[in-house]
């Protein structure tokens, strides 16, 4: 008697790419790797340098993050970076909160 096996699934099914796969997606990481480039460039200058970044580096954070929601949620990506790319943002968005709730004890 010959009993069916059955046959494992097909791997590729389950293979999660690493780089972004929808043009949302690249935008996410795009934006975050700016951010980390202009944080770096700002740590460099000399301390009482004229130019300063500010909060520009974390308004690309929170950007790239924005982007990467909506690839996920609503283009379906399922890229590694996309994914990545949502750690700086949400570190981002605690970071304000909490400032928040620390100015508001304040008054």
């Amino acid at each position: 008697m010959h009993t069916h096996v059955e046959k494992p699934r097909d791997a590729r099914r389950w293979r999660v790419p690493i780089a972004p796969t929808t043009p949302l997606g690249r935008w996410a990481v795009g934006l975050s790797l700016a951010g980390i480039a202009l944080l770096l460039v700002f740590r460099t200058l000399p301390a009482g340098s004229a130019v300063n970044g500010g909060p520009a580096f974390l308004a690309l954070w929170i950007a790239g993050g924005v982007a990467a929601l909506l690839a996920i949620v609503g283009r379906g990506e399922r890229a590694l970076l996309v994914f990545a790319t949502l750690l700086p943002a949400l570190v981002t968005v605690g970071f304000l909160i909490a400032e928040v709730v620390e100015f508001i004890r304040g008054l």
